[in-house]
């Protein structure tokens, strides 16, 4: 019941690179957000993607008034002491998985951050209050392909502070799905929780 555009940035996926010099990612959602509105006559937009795109969706969100939903696969999170706790224990009592930590960190493997783009932790925390204040509800689902940076429930609060507890706020914590959601369990599994979110929180505003 709900009109849908997807898309990939220019220059990813199925999107040759954008001739334009003066392109960019903002300038490529709102001129998506501007097509659906043409097609549709919606006039609020649920935004959201996946990893470097949930990273574009969180920065872009805060700041424009059309959005009142942001759905985030595997988006902007940061570590924090429990995360290493967690992360490392396991590693400390297995030689295997010692050994295997360290040679990454010496020969300097390309890991998670070389690929994504957070917003400092500060400015992360203050784009979560402010979407919160405008009353906009979001959705972060993490995959065990996160686990390299989250890994238990309690850290989306713990790193993005108290706005992350709030009722506006959802969260799903799979590690038991990968993070492309390769499987057709995983996919139906997706599809069901994003249905019901959307359906929970926007179909009284008249199907954004």
């Amino acid at each position: 019941g709900f009109p849908v555009l997807r898309f990939d940035h220019s220059g990813l996926g199925d999107s040759p690179q954008a001739l334009a010099a003066t392109a960019s990612r903002a300038s490529e959602l709102r001129a998506a957000m501007a097509a659906l509105a043409s097609h549709s006559g919606v006039d609020q937009f649920v935004v959201g993607g996946i990893c470097s795109a949930a990273d574009d969706a969180f920065r872009f969100a805060a700041d424009e008034d059309k959005i009142v939903g942001l759905l985030l696969l595997d988006g902007p999170a940061y570590r924090t002491p429990e995360f290493w706790l967690r992360h490392l224990l396991p590693r400390i009592f297995s030689p295997q998985k010692a050994w295997h930590f360290l040679r990454r960190r010496a020969d300097h493997e390309a890991g998670i951050d070389d690929f994504r783009d957070f917003p400092a932790p500060a400015d992360g925390r203050a784009r979560v209050a402010a979407m919160v204040k405008r009353d906009m509800r979001l959705l972060y689902v993490f995959t065990g392909g996160a686990y390299s940076y989250f890994n238990h429930r309690g850290q989306l609060s713990a790193c993005l502070g108290p706005a992350a507890k709030s009722g506006k706020v959802s969260l799903e914590f799979w590690p038991d799905c990968d993070h492309t959601f390769y499987l057709k369990r995983d996919r139906l599994r997706l599809h069901a929780r994003v249905a019901e979110w959307m359906q929970s929180n926007f179909a009284s505003r008249g199907n954004p």
